[in-house]
């Protein structure tokens, strides 16, 4: 499973999963909640946090809301890309 951070351009952590991207909603001393980065969606997925990191998510990742929407191809076809060319 596919799991990568960048930064948005307002230099928050964005998460790519499984094809869809993600914010940051909830930041705890163990886990983080992140929801879908599209203000209509309630997609919603927790995962644990890397030792001593901020905002770097680990497995396993938890789904807890489905997206309303189907994944970007534009952001698959940049992880695609992203895992053949390493």
């Amino acid at each position: 499973v596919s799991m990568e951070v960048h930064t948005t351009t307002k230099g928050k952590p964005l998460l790519i999963y499984e094809g869809y991207t993600y914010i940051v909603d909830r930041n705890t001393a163990k886990k983080l909640y992140w929801k879908c980065s599209q203000k209509i969606c309630r997609g919603r997925i927790i995962s644990s946090k890397q030792p001593r990191e901020t905002v770097q998510p680990a497995e396993p990742v938890v789904v807890t809301k489905p997206h309303s929407h189907p994944v970007k191809t534009e952001v698959r076809d940049y992880c695609n890309y992203i895992y053949t060319c390493t």
